[in-house]
């Protein structure tokens, strides 16, 4: 029992609230974080294709609108586990 409590423990992902109309900077930070400044974008409905150049190499960044068919209450200012 104490194994699969550890194992859920690991395995589970932190999602934590942004404040409202700051979801920009955030986006920004993790651009940024991963390097992600010379690129090409072509959209496609609700998806943004990104080829950029980071290192040398040509990559693929997607970025997706896509409805969460799972409901869940979330309460304002508290942060979600998930596996």
């Amino acid at each position: 029992m104490k194994i699969l409590f550890l194992l859920t423990l690991v395995s589970a992902k932190l999602w934590i609230k942004i404040p409202k109309y700051e979801v920009d900077n955030s986006v920004s930070d993790f651009l940024e974080a991963h390097q992600i400044n010379d690129c090409f974008y072509i959209e496609e409905g609700n998806t943004l294709l990104l080829k950029c150049l980071i290192e040398d190499k040509l990559m693929d960044v997607t970025i997706s609108i896509k409805k969460n068919y799972k409901k869940r209450n979330f309460a304002p200012g508290k942060r979600i586990y998930s596996s």
